[in-house]
């Protein structure tokens, strides 16, 4: 009957798997900073969660929150989309070599790279999911990921821009 919420639920479980174990109540509000809470995975085991921080937006809408899950920290890269940086149009994809855009519009599932990596052509960067169907999304080159533009459960539409991938070489000399 509601075929669009049908399908957003189902990018939404791509991206974030099965959140049946999720209290109602942290769904709806999440957590803030200095908040801790419980989460019964299984019949005997359990997860202590605690929101030690959420940081400030940068300038793509990215906000570096930080968790403890049973004690050990965990940094975590969420885009913000009530941020005003996040709400602007998404920069588009060059004809550089080096420029990654996304191939269709859909949801970023995955980044399996982050900046600073070494990648050789056809390694795969980032996972895409349009129609019910994932896509991995290829290196056009070797070279050092110098940007990342998109985050886990990031929307974007076609030949939004993904990644940038420059040369070894560059990379290292513009490093001080």
């Amino acid at each position: 009957m509601y075929p669009k919420v049908f399908s957003d639920w189902k990018d939404f479980q791509l991206v974030y798997g099965n959140v049946a174990n999720l209290p109602t109540n942290l769904f709806l509000h999440p957590m803030k900073p200095g908040d801790e809470s419980e989460l019964k995975m299984e019949e005997g085991r359990s997860i202590l969660v605690k929101m030690v921080s959420i940081g400030d937006a940068d300038a793509s809408g990215t906000r570096q929150v930080i968790l403890e899950l049973n004690g050990e920290r965990w940094f975590v890269s969420v885009t913000d989309s009530s941020s005003a940086e996040a709400s602007a149009r998404r920069e588009k994809a060059s004809s550089d070599a080096g420029s990654v855009g996304a191939p269709m519009p859909g949801v970023v599932v995955d980044v399996k790279v982050k900046v600073g990596d070494s990648v050789a052509e056809g390694d795969q960067l980032i996972t895409m999911s349009a129609m019910k169907m994932e896509t991995a999304i290829p290196a056009p080159r070797s070279g050092v990921i110098q940007r990342i533009t998109v985050n886990a459960g990031d929307k974007v539409d076609g030949n939004d821009l993904l990644a940038s991938i420059v040369d070894e070489d560059a990379s290292s000399s513009s490093q001080p």
